[in-house]
């Protein structure tokens, strides 16, 4: 006869209801225990508990085993959501930067009364201002992706502007 027997136990004896219990200490050490009722086949009296014993440190352990897991990803999934959002603001910030410095530049060469022309590495007209179409008397359609050799007339200032395109290109 177990003599050691919680209430809850000793209830469900009388109410048929299965439960867990723990952490108990009794003779054996320190456990989690589960019961369930076994009633009699012609009737709903029970008739004998089943129960099943485990080590609390074994429980504790395997609980801590079986979270671990789902922690760990969680943890990821949430590092990488935070790494992700680090992302996102950096690229939002380096945006907004990236068009400020542009309005700026823009408003400097569109604003300047000299005629600023840009070139790519091959000498072909990347941009030009407002002052450098009135000062060519030429349309920017007319000027963008075609050679600047094409644009400036033969002269002094042509040389000046393929030595100053030498330069650049060194």
């Amino acid at each position: 006869l177990y003599r050691e027997a919680s209430l809850e136990l000793i209830s469900s004896f009388r109410n048929g209801n299965d439960f867990t219990e723990g952490p108990t200490s009794d003779e054996w050490g320190v456990v989690y225990s589960a019961f369930v009722p076994i009633f009699a086949p012609d009737s709903k009296d029970v008739v004998a508990m089943l129960g099943i014993d485990i080590d609390a440190d074994d429980w504790k352990e395997m609980i801590t085993e079986r979270r671990r897991v789902p922690i760990l990803t969680t943890l990821m999934m949430c590092l990488l959501m935070m790494t992700f959002f680090v992302i996102q603001q950096k690229n939002l910030e380096s945006e907004i930067a990236l068009k400020s410095s542009e309005n700026k530049y823009r408003s400097l060469v569109e604003g300047s009364p000299n005629c600023v022309e840009v070139f790519d590495s091959s000498g072909n007209y990347v941009s030009i201002n407002e002052t450098g179409l009135l000062t060519k008397g030429l349309t920017e359609k007319e000027v963008i992706g075609k050679p600047y050799r094409n644009v400036w007339p033969p002269g002094l200032m042509r040389d000046i502007v393929d030595e100053s395109v030498r330069r650049v290109l060194r």
